[in-house]
């Protein structure tokens, strides 16, 4: 009888060496898993503040473009414009077709014929441009082609964060006229 019961004590230490090595098993694959589940917490907040992060930045992004855009509005259809005036010379008055153009630092007015005027402005610094020239052909002037020119000159300089100094008389002239170019003058 001995033997069942010596046999018997021996399947019950089988039995609880089996079970302390499986909770050492399930103990092992739970810290496992915590170590997994605290590593993939880390990963997702990470993921989580570089998303944030980035709907700042694009935030951001459309508002300077909202902004740019806004602030460019008109200046590109200036650049692009193609603008009609009355040609005096003309007995009929036929309208006229003028193209702007960005040349070198400057910018031209060009008509069916040709140059119909031009401004040029010279960088001084990192920050400065002098506008040394305005012209406009005789048959043009007394028109708003020097104010077009102008205009774009003033444009271009609140786009690149410059000022102006005015070393052209019609410019200074125009400088001291209108308030609207005091955030450009440089004085």
């Amino acid at each position: 009888m001995k033997k069942p019961i010596q046999q018997l004590q021996e399947n019950i230490n089988d039995i609880k060496q089996a079970t302390d090595a499986m909770k050492t098993d399930i103990q092992s694959t739970i810290e496992q898993a915590k170590q997994s589940a605290e590593y993939v917490k880390g990963t997702l907040g990470e993921l989580k503040e570089t998303r944030e992060d980035l709907s700042a930045s694009m935030d951001e992004a459309k508002t300077n473009f909202q902004e740019l855009k806004q602030a460019t509005q008109g200046d590109l259809k200036e650049l692009r414009q193609t603008f009609k005036t009355d040609d005096p010379i003309e007995s009929d008055a036929k309208a006229e077709r003028f193209e702007m153009v960005k040349e070198g630092n400057g910018y031209v007015i060009y008509g069916r014929d040709g140059l119909v005027g031009e401004i040029t402005y010279t960088p001084l610094d990192d920050h400065t441009w002098a506008a040394d020239h305005t012209y406009v052909i005789p048959q043009y002037r007394g028109r708003d082609i020097a104010q077009r020119l102008l205009q774009r000159v003033v444009t271009a300089a609140r786009m690149e964060n410059k000022l102006i100094v005015p070393t052209c008389s019609y410019v200074l002239t125009q400088f001291k006229r209108h308030a609207e170019y005091a955030d450009v003058w440089k004085r």
